[in-house]
């Protein structure tokens, strides 16, 4: 009996892949054939679905490690954020692709709360930085050039806070958003919780929201609170009356 070398199936859902209309996908992790809706390039590298929770299970064990110990060092912070900045976008595009390839709904909601759980942690991370970003002192970086300077010593003047910023690898404008996340704890937390709600991915933009409502929110409350305070006029007061047309006054 001769076999018909035209059709293969998948390994994983058993589907006959017609090899004629079909792409039949090699996992490039196991070696296994599989159809087109059973595999997924993660990062360029072509893995099927049971390959590819074995990744998320082992993703998801370093971001929890990643929990547990943020690095220290404002340093080591920023590289975090930078690699994890684009890590992020990755998983998101990740997540588009399977969208449009109608991927298996179970490996869509683990790449989902993978990008849920790493978007948390660096928002963790870009706080710390803010915090830390607060500590240096806003007098470095004093000038010189209008002092004597003694060729015996040398005299190299400190870093601005901005200069240490861009060094960093962050604008001016992270470092005010950073600062803004450090200042607003609570708002952090608030913007993480809605997100979960959502089953969306947490971002900056909708925590700095939060804050301005935040802030919305605390003006009215002080505003009522002042309107309060004011004791209504009571009794009987003198006044002066004027009409600029009959250019006249009185006192009631």
């Amino acid at each position: 009996m001769k076999i018909d070398t035209e059709f293969k199936n998948c390994k994983l859902c058993g589907q006959i892949i017609s090899l004629e209309f079909e792409k039949v996908e090699q996992c490039e992790f196991c070696g296994i054939d599989v159809c087109e809706k059973c595999c997924i390039f993660d990062n360029g590298v072509l893995l099927c679905v049971k390959c590819m929770k074995k990744e998320e299970k082992h993703i998801k064990n370093e971001i929890v490690k990643a929990k547990n110990i943020l690095p220290v060092k404002i340093e080591d912070l920023a590289k975090f954020v930078l690699i994890g900045r684009e890590k992020l976008i990755s998983v998101k595009a990740e997540i588009r692709a399977m969208n449009k390839l109608n991927i298996a709904s179970e490996v869509m909601e683990q790449k989902k709360e993978e990008a849920q759980e790493l978007a948390e942690l660096l928002i963790d991370a870009e706080t710390r930085i803010g915090e830390l970003i607060k500590e240096i002192p806003k007098d470095q970086g004093k000038r010189t050039d209008l002092e004597l300077i003694d060729s015996t010593v040398d005299k190299l003047p400190k870093k601005t806070k901005q200069e240490k910023v861009k060094e960093l690898g962050f604008s001016q404008k992270d470092s005010e958003r950073f600062q803004q996340l450090a200042d607003n704890p609570e708002a952090v937390e608030i913007a993480k919780e809605k997100a979960k709600e959502n089953n969306e991915v947490i971002n900056r933009t909708a925590i700095l929201k939060e804050i301005q409502n935040k802030k919305k929110a605390d003006t009215k409350a002080k505003r009522q609170e002042t309107i309060k305070k004011v004791k209504p006029i009571t009794g009987k007061y003198k006044i002066i009356y004027a009409d600029p047309l009959r250019s006249s006054a009185c006192i009631l």
